[in-house]
């Protein structure tokens, strides 16, 4: 099936559909004897495999007899792989392009807002009191309030949510959100 399907490719770039498209069925023909074979969980039987193995055999040989040798066949393939590779660095530089650019279009002061924020905590006794008196509030088990729990990296994206959400009318009295 392979060599049939490195032919396909040859016969699509010398414009011959018709053997193309007899390659490409009974490539389909062979993936479907297979998954029913797979589906039955039985081995395929001789009976089953041999028309398929002989008009595929068939097929190679009308493409080998087309000129499309082994040396034609390697050197495209190579060229297949090569442009496949080509791609996928193609890919990488691009993703790295972009995450730069993601980079650098962030203002610098939110780079590293959660270093500064982690910072702040440890200098200011006032907010860690803060903390400690909230942790033991009873609004944190009251079960008439909507609870929340965010977990995120993204500190900016967290304060969005909670401040977005707690300046809501409706439910601004019965909101606790909790980091």
């Amino acid at each position: 099936m392979a060599l049939a399907k490195a032919y396909v490719i040859i016969a699509k770039e010398h414009n011959n559909l018709h053997l193309a498209w007899e390659l490409s069925s009974k490539i389909r023909s062979c993936q479907f004897l297979l998954s029913k074979a797979a589906m039955r969980e039985e081995p395929i039987s001789l009976d089953e495999a041999e028309p398929i193995i002989k008009s595929l055999a068939a097929l190679i040989f009308k493409a080998q007899d087309a000129h499309y040798d082994i040396a034609t066949t390697m050197i495209t393939l190579k060229n297949f792989i090569q442009s496949l590779e080509d791609r996928a660095n193609a890919a990488t530089v691009q993703s790295t392009v972009f995450g730069q650019l993601v980079a650098e279009s962030l203002p610098k002061n939110l780079q590293c807002i959660d270093i500064k924020l982690t910072a702040d905590w440890l200098r200011s006794k006032s907010i860690q009191e803060l903390a400690k008196d909230r942790r033991n509030s009873p609004r944190l088990v009251d079960n008439n309030l909507y609870h929340f729990c965010i977990f995120s990296d993204n500190v900016l994206a967290v304060s969005v949510v909670i401040n977005s959400t707690s300046l809501m009318p409706n439910i601004q009295s019965s909101l606790y959100s909790m980091l």
